[in-house]
């Protein structure tokens, strides 16, 4: 499972059934033919857990030429939406809007027998380019057809992870509320899953958005609770994404911890490729919004030298710059704006926070 944003949003790889009453009929291939290609699809998946998504997109193609000849629909739409993430990875949207495109095109196509299972999985996955796009309206609707079709198989993995997809639409509409009052809901089957990525993404999820609402001790809470889970399993992005969340909750309260708990979570990941592998843009990695977090926090206590410190740090990442030349907001007037309006620049360099 892939965190691409903020709050995590959970992708769907392909997988055999854990249900041995699912019968999973394929178009000209075996269910021995269907476990060896998923078996060997898997090696894209690894390259892309390593942030090595040329690799990936390399692998899943070839792949894609040979099964194409072979008339296996589902492996295709499977592949597909699998090369859709990879895409978003590197920024080439339009390839990922396509391949997510054809991916449901082939989905729908598949026999009621195997058709809800694949066509979950590239629901979820189109949720995940719809919110990576701003389309946070299209992401809900897609991530709940993916809940029904996970339904249809009784596959309960994969209804909460559309489940908690739908807590992060929610929030990126505004809709605290109503993303506290689904996150409750779904704790019974949260609480009943072993601590793996998909939890610390519910969790973290609820975290925030207890935040959001003002239940600060509830978020103090659920936070410390899952920066366990993640320290035990040795996740260094999410624990480094965790202390940006604890940072922000000591924020809220006016709380001096603040500073300590960005500097932890930039400890964690600096000089660690793997916190920063899954992000097409600059402001979604971590040890960047780190920062931005730290500069907002100097802004606020009027810390202007260090401010303007983090800056010159973030101004460096090649990404960054890009951003700025593609907003033609340069540099130098960043600079000098800084300190002559602060409140203004505030709005124009904070780009990560949520």
């Amino acid at each position: 499972s892939i965190f691409l944003s903020t709050i995590a949003n959970v992708p769907t790889f392909a997988q055999t059934s854990n249900n041995p009453s699912l019968v999973r009929v394929q178009d000209r291939a075996s269910e021995n033919n269907l476990s060896e290609e998923i078996a060997r699809e898997k090696q894209g998946k690894e390259f892309y857990e390593k942030g090595k998504f040329n690799e990936a997109i390399s692998f899943w193609q070839e792949r894609l030429l040979i099964i194409r000849q072979q008339g296996d629909r589902v492996s295709q739409a499977r592949i597909l939406s699998n090369l859709s993430l990879a895409y978003q990875q590197l920024r080439q949207l339009d390839r990922a809007r396509l391949a997510i495109s054809e991916s449901l095109r082939l989905a729908k196509s598949l026999p009621t027998s195997n058709r809800f299972r694949v066509l979950a999985q590239a629901l979820n996955n189109q949720g995940i380019l719809e919110l990576a796009l701003g389309n946070s309206q299209q992401a809900l609707i897609s991530w709940q057809d993916a809940e029904k079709a996970y339904k249809q198989v009784n596959d309960e993995i994969g209804i909460l992870r559309s489940q908690i997809n739908q807590v992060n639409a929610l929030q990126s509409l505004g809709m605290y509320r109503l993303a506290l009052k689904n996150l409750e809901r779904i704790q019974p089957s949260l609480e009943k899953q072993p601590n793996d990525r998909l939890k610390i993404a519910g969790l973290t999820s609820w975290g925030h958005i207890l935040t959001l609402v003002g239940d600060l001790d509830k978020a103090q809470e659920v936070f410390d609770r899952t920066l366990t889970v993640t320290s035990e399993l040795s996740l260094t992005k999410e624990t480094a994404e965790l202390f940006l969340e604890l940072g922000n909750l000591a924020k809220a309260k006016n709380n001096t911890q603040a500073a300590l708990d960005y500097q932890k979570g930039f400890d964690v990941c600096n000089n660690l490729s793997t916190c920063d592998s899954f992000a097409w843009a600059a402001p979604n990695r971590i040890n960047t919004r780190i920062l931005l977090a730290q500069l907002n926090l100097n802004l606020e206590l009027d810390r202007l030298e260090d401010a303007l410190d983090i800056w010159q740090e973030i101004s460096t990442d090649s990404l960054v710059a890009k951003i700025w030349e593609d907003s033609s907001l340069a540099q130098n007037d960043i600079k000098s704006r800084l300190i002559s309006d602060r409140a203004n620049i505030y709005e124009r360099i904070y780009l990560a926070r949520s």
